[in-house]
């Protein structure tokens, strides 16, 4: 016979996930209300994630959709889950990337080797144009040449990766867009 307490510790968390699960649908639902166009709908959901949520470089925190939900914290791993997550939610095809950012030695997670960082950003699908990058945490429907996809998804770094720089110049002319506290580029729909 299974304990009582066991019995309401696994109801109450059963409740809990499909409160979450709600909270998905709701808050995917909320963000694309009344938009026109796809490109619309992609601009509202990667606005609500930038103003919702917060960077935070704890790497021992979870980064699955669920709990960047839940803590409304997240660096780039979880930006980009969430971002997909609540897409999909909302009809919308949208995949995960994962690659390197060209940056300095200013940012924490510079690693010389290959001139920048790991960092994951997403490609959403249009029917006129194909797959589009975004990166939830900076841009919507463009990033610029310092992003260097990844051939394939990989559960690990690659090993023996090395970049040789050419130069770290560039920048997004697309239209400041306030989100929350966060300013996000946004690339005019065509």
């Amino acid at each position: 016979m299974i304990d009582v307490e066991l019995q309401t510790a696994v109801r109450a968390l059963l409740v809990q996930l499909l409160n979450q699960a709600q909270g998905f649908f709701h808050f995917a639902g909320r963000a694309v209300e009344g938009s026109r166009t796809q490109s619309e709908a992609v601009r509202r959901v990667l606005l609500a994630v930038a103003a919702e949520v917060r960077y935070d470089s704890d790497h021992t925190r979870r980064q699955d959709p669920q709990a960047v939900f839940a803590s409304r914290k997240a660096y780039c791993v979880g930006f980009a889950e969430l971002a997909v997550d609540l897409l999909r939610r909302a009809g919308i095809t949208a995949r995960t990337v994962q690659g390197v950012l060209r940056t300095g030695p200013e940012n924490p997670a510079y690693e010389p080797a290959i001139g920048g960082a790991y960092h994951r950003w997403i490609e959403v699908f249009y029917p006129d144009r194909g797959l589009v990058f975004s990166d939830p945490e900076r841009s919507i429907n463009g990033v610029d040449a310092r992003y260097i996809a990844f051939s394939t998804r990989a559960l690990s770094r690659p090993r023996a990766l090395e970049i040789s720089l050419t130069s770290l110049s560039g920048e997004l002319n697309y239209d400041p867009v306030k989100a929350g506290d966060t300013t996000v580029r946004v690339r005019a729909a065509r």
